[in-house]
């Protein structure tokens, strides 16, 4: 990959999505969330491999040069919150009873 002062970020090779006329778009995964890249489709990404590569502000990376990442550790490639698993679980909780209470109002007339 060339040096030059731009930003370069590593991500996930999630899965691939479609074509897009000759190029192959993928979904990319890192800490920070997910994101669109598109490739030329003579290369041949496969889910699970991490690659670096010129990022970019906009939504989808057009990415005409990549460098394979041979040595990575799973966990910084999964998107993850900060909020505690509890209190996820608990809301997750909360908003099931709600559906079943509607459930039950809206079956007995």
């Amino acid at each position: 990959m060339s040096e030059n002062k731009n930003s370069y970020t590593k991500f996930m090779i999630m899965k691939k999505l479609y074509k897009d006329g000759n190029k192959q778009v993928y979904l990319l995964s890192n800490k920070n969330g997910y994101k669109k890249g598109k490739l030329s489709v003579k290369h041949n990404l496969n889910m699970g491999e991490v690659i670096e590569v010129e990022d970019s502000i906009e939504g989808t990376i057009d990415i005409s040069d990549f460098e394979y990442i041979k040595d990575f550790n799973l966990e910084d490639y999964l998107p993850s919150v900060k909020r505690p698993i509890n209190d996820i679980r608990n809301e997750f909780e909360n908003t099931n009873n709600k559906e079943e209470d509607n459930k039950d109002q809206n079956t007995n007339w």
